[in-house]
């Protein structure tokens, strides 16, 4: 029988009388409510976190976000289970009198519209129910992890035009232990101009300054201050004078920000231009596409703060403030996202490709920064460096790295294709537990890197 002629057989059969309203089909309803009652208020009794720690936990102790999140499911089921006690008994009358029939026949009118709401109830419930569970998921996996330190953003400062800087004029330390292991343990300075020191000094340095930008790749994240490539390549070309402008998380937005600092020509050359002209080096990786573009892991991690650029109109490039503010309703729901349970246990990120506006936009700033360059220095001796396996960091074996490499030369940009100079993953070559590079690949950078610029010495020529 349909459900709506139920209702009409409900409604044919009831009479004023109390001992009618209390009988079938009502007498069922609220038993099915007094059991739904009944089944939250034991769950609430249950969601104690004294009981679910002596259930769940190795040591009997729960974190203290744990704790909260069981008070309030503890509050929730309380509350729904007293509600459906107080409403069994008018409840069912109401439905099958008044609200029933009006939604059915309403249904019936609509019928995608009730499927549409069937849909989005049963979304809401899955969604529900998988944040809770995944939760709890994410935190055992955390835990069992065991992950400490490595966090670079506690050695910073907010920045309105870099988004963040490290502190200057300050010495620092950086680990990470996973578990038992000491991943790294690494204690260096940076200078009054937010550059890492190098333990060079101009001091009988008759060759050009060399200019080192980048993310923590050339930072030398993880690694002693003389395992860092630009140190590497001061003791190899000790005519050179190499100065670290790098940082971790940075990207093409900082290597143009600090190439129109006001005084970064003076800091560099001291007003004395000699020894040749300067030399600037962008270490460039696949995920720093991604940074220019403000993705949902870059957003939520270390760069909502990142300058957001677009190419206007006329092809010209134009800063349009930060990530968080100059788009409003995609910051919001990538905020929303980095909370979500689901969104981390599934490593989502988003947008989910690279587009071809989006290589072009991140070509177009390392142009300007290699126009910048050029002008404000007096020299042509502007170079992208690729990592090797730059292709590898975010992006798997997509073919992002040769269409920028493809975009940057057709634009005149020197390309110092590094790609396939060595196997990043092979050990030895990248910080086990980390990934990033160890000292021993920026060795083998280096050397190449003397040759192709012409600036070692003999041994290291040949």
């Amino acid at each position: 029988m349909a459900l709506w002629q139920r209702i009409d057989t409900i409604r044919s059969h009831m009479t004023p009388t109390r001992q009618k309203h209390d009988g079938p089909p009502f007498g069922r309803a609220q038993k099915a409510l007094t059991i739904i009652g009944a089944g939250f208020v034991a769950a609430a009794l249950v969601c104690n976190p004294r009981v679910l720690a002596a259930l769940f936990s190795s040591d009997g102790a729960l974190e203290q976000s744990s704790i909260t999140k069981i008070w309030t499911l503890q509050i929730v089921c309380f509350v729904l289970g007293s509600l459906a006690f107080g409403l069994r008994k008018s409840a069912p009358r109401f439905l099958a009198v008044r609200a029933a029939p009006a939604l059915i026949g309403f249904l019936r009118r609509h019928p995608r519209i009730g499927a549409l709401g069937f849909g989005c109830i049963l979304t809401v419930g899955t969604v529900s129910i998988g944040e809770i569970v995944l939760g709890e998921v994410n935190e055992r996996r955390l835990e069992k992890q065991a992950i400490k330190g490595g966090n670079f953003l506690h050695i910073a400062s907010p920045d309105p035009v870099f988004g963040y800087r490290p502190n200057p004029s300050a010495h620092h330390r950086l680990h990470l232990r996973k578990g038992a292991n000491v991943i790294y343990d690494v204690e260096f300075d940076i200078d009054d101009k937010f550059r890492r020191v190098v333990n060079a000094t101009q001091q009988d340095r008759a060759g050009p300054p060399v200019l080192f930008f980048g993310c923590s790749f050339m930072f030398g994240h993880g690694l002693e201050d003389e395992e860092t490539l630009p140190a590497i390549v001061g003791r190899l070309a000790p005519e050179i004078m190499p100065y670290n402008y790098a940082f971790s998380g940075y990207g093409p937005q900082q290597l143009l920000a600090h190439l129109q600092s006001p005084g970064i020509v003076d800091d560099v050359q001291d007003g004395e231009p000699e020894g040749g002209d300067p030399i600037a080096i962008y270490g460039y990786i696949d995920d720093h596409v991604d940074r220019v573009i403000g993705s949902l892991r870059v957003y939520k991690t270390w760069g909502g703060d990142f300058a957001h650029y677009r190419i206007s109109g006329d092809g010209e490039l134009e800063r349009i403030g930060t990530f968080r503010d100059s788009r409003p309703i995609r910051s919001s729901l990538y905020s929303l996202l980095g909370r979500s349970e689901i969104a981390t246990f599934t490593n989502s990120d988003f947008p989910l490709r690279i587009s071809d506006c989006d290589i072009e936009l991140t070509c177009k700033i390392i142009e300007e920064a290699r126009d910048t360059f050029e002008r404000r220095f007096g020299s042509d001796q502007f170079y992208v460096m690729i990592y090797p396996g730059a292709h590898l960091i975010t992006h798997g074996e997509s073919p992002l790295t040769g269409r920028v490499i493809e975009r940057l030369r057709n634009s005149g940009v020197k390309v110092l294709d590094y790609t396939e100079l060595l196997d990043p993953l092979d050990d030895g070559y990248r910080i086990k537990g980390d990934d990033h590079p160890t000292g021993l690949q920026n060795e083998a950078i280096a050397v190449q890197l003397i040759k192709d610029l012409g600036i070692g010495g003999q041994e290291v020529k040949n």
